[in-house]
């Protein structure tokens, strides 16, 4: 049988997606021993391995993304600014003290800087209030047949109601839940969750992911975000990806506010 096993969506740092799915069509080495949760409190979760339990991977899992406030947001900004204010030096420098005028880089320079500090997604452990607006599910898998190629490519469209006013929408962030249900001939007697959702208590090395708009928009309570949301594979680099987001902001009064259209990089 093959066993497909999640092992993080919206991973710290990355998701790679060929690695998100491992599919094991041989017996793993410690295939007599099965994981089972042993124990779920208000403290996490712990784990065990045990001799002759079923159900040792997750049967289902769902991604997630939502709107946030970050003071982050504040923090990219001023630092992509001072790496600017480091390059203007170096420019004045050499050409004083050399004789070189090195400004026909200030581009490709500002380019590379505003990748890596304004585009480049963060890990984060955000704090349940830190969420905005109502999350949605944009990918569900399912881990007992799902392939490689199931996962390469994830595209959704949501909506999202903002449910906290006044404040900034500086973003949005992802995370994943996992399930143990078992499997149709032999299903788990209690179903265990495990989330890497924003808690308040219970966060996880996982975190989550998040990606800040450049400038933050801000926002009031039923504002309404008509999100579309787009995950591939960097052509330079598989184990790299490419995220857009596509949101349209409409007031309760009907008016439309201006577009945002975003490109982000998990690397």
């Amino acid at each position: 049988m093959t066993w497909v096993l999640l092992e993080a969506c919206f991973k710290c740092k990355k998701v790679a997606t060929s690695s998100v799915v491992w599919v094991f069509d041989e017996p793993r080495p410690y295939a007599s021993c099965k994981m089972v949760i042993n124990k779920v409190t208000t403290e996490g979760c712990q784990l065990e391995l045990a001799e002759n339990v079923e159900h040792r991977y997750p049967s289902h899992a769902r991604m997630w993304v939502g709107p946030i406030r970050s003071g982050l947001v504040d923090q990219k900004k001023n630092d992509y600014e001072a790496a600017m204010d480091d390059w203007y030096g170096f420019l004045e420098d050499t050409k004083d003290y050399y004789g070189v005028d090195m400004s026909v880089l200030t581009r490709p320079f500002s380019n590379e800087q505003e990748k890596y500090y304004l585009q480049t997604s963060l890990w984060n452990n955000l704090h349940p209030n830190q969420v905005i607006g109502t999350a949605a599910v944009i990918k569900e898998i399912d881990c007992l047949t799902a392939s490689v190629n199931d996962i390469l490519e994830v595209k959704s469209s949501f909506s999202s109601a903002i449910s906290m006013a006044p404040t900034r929408l500086c973003g949005f962030a992802g995370w994943f839940d996992v399930h143990f249900r078992g499997r149709g001939e032999d299903p788990a007697q209690k179903e265990i969750e495990l989330t890497t959702a924003p808690s308040s208590n219970n966060g996880t090395h996982w975190g989550q992911q998040i990606f800040m708009l450049h400038p933050p928009v801000h926002v009031d309570e039923d504002i309404s975000l008509d999100v579309s949301f787009s995950m591939n594979r960097s052509k330079e680099n598989h184990r790299l990806m490419e995220v857009e987001f596509d949101v349209k902001i409409s007031k309760p009064s009907g008016k439309i506010l201006p577009p945002i259209n975003k490109k982000f990089y998990i690397e």
